[in-house]
């Protein structure tokens, strides 16, 4: 038996990179997923077709989780599927590259709503569904929501120059992780993942130097997608059920540096 079966978690951001290992991770805990999309269904459709390999069921469903109306629809029909949604696993978000005195006002706007409002937007759609539900099988707590922040927002420094907007909008999120703990507990847990760097399609727009200098800041060397979806997959479970309000770090030595 898997730690998450018979539960259902929504996975924004989920046909590619971190987004995808953390769904695959909650399939092979048991979990059903449902795999958000913006662009790729046919990423996200790989995604699916890998969980119901496993045996599980999943869905793909497509949304720019910064629109509302998107937003809405897309919980919606995860509902309409399975009935629940016990996991959530705020993951969407991109990442650009500019000088802060060279950014336009537009690229600030668009990083705080790809990770700010997105948060905002999905989390308070999907909380009416999960304040109704109550725990499973003798567990502590009703449902989990996790947040996806990176070591970055937590230390800034020289790591964070030509990226100021990136860094600003996961210091945000774990602000935001914080403070929704204390007002869900104790039945729904909110905790963050603090990655540090993982070679996925996300630093395709970063330039090389930038990569290089920031390699030389972790001690284990840049992690993988799966040390950041096991982790999602511990707090996702009845293992983690005594965190709330944690910031959990992955990110293999990196914050021991600034």
């Amino acid at each position: 038996m898997g730690k998450l079966d018979g539960k259902t978690a929504l996975v924004t951001g989920g046909s590619r990179g971190l987004g995808a290992g953390i769904a695959l991770a909650f399939a092979n805990e048991g979990a059903n997923v449902a795999v958000n999309y913006v662009k790729r269904k046919d990423k996200a459709d790989e995604v699916v077709a890998a969980i119901r390999a496993m045996g599980r069921r999943a869905i793909a469903v497509e949304a720019d989780c910064t629109r509302e109306n998107d937003v809405e629809r897309m919980v919606d029909a995860v509902l309409g599927e399975f009935g629940e949604i016990r996991i959530l696993m705020n993951n969407a978000g991109i990442l650009t590259q500019m000088r802060f005195i060279d950014m336009p006002l537009a690229a600030w706007e668009e990083m705080m709503d790809s990770h700010l409002r997105s948060h905002f937007l999905v989390t308070k759609a999907c909380l009416p569904s999960m304040l109704k539900l109550s725990p499973m099988n003798g567990e502590r707590r009703a449902a989990k929501i996790i947040t996806m922040s990176s070591g970055i927002g937590q230390k800034g420094g020289a790591g964070g120059a030509t990226i100021v907007h990136y860094v600003t909008a996961k210091a945000g999120i774990i602000g935001f992780t914080k403070a929704l703990a204390g007002e869900l507990a104790p039945l729904i847990t909110v905790n963050a993942i603090s990655p540090g760097t993982h070679p996925t399609d996300i630093l395709g727009d970063l330039t090389e130097e930038w990569k290089r200098e920031k390699e030389k800041q972790f001690l284990l060397g840049f992690g993988t997608v799966e040390d950041v979806a096991l982790t999602a997959a511990f707090i996702a479970s009845p293992d983690s059920d005594y965190y709330t309000g944690q910031v959990l770090m992955p990110n293999g030595g990196d914050v021991l540096n600034g």
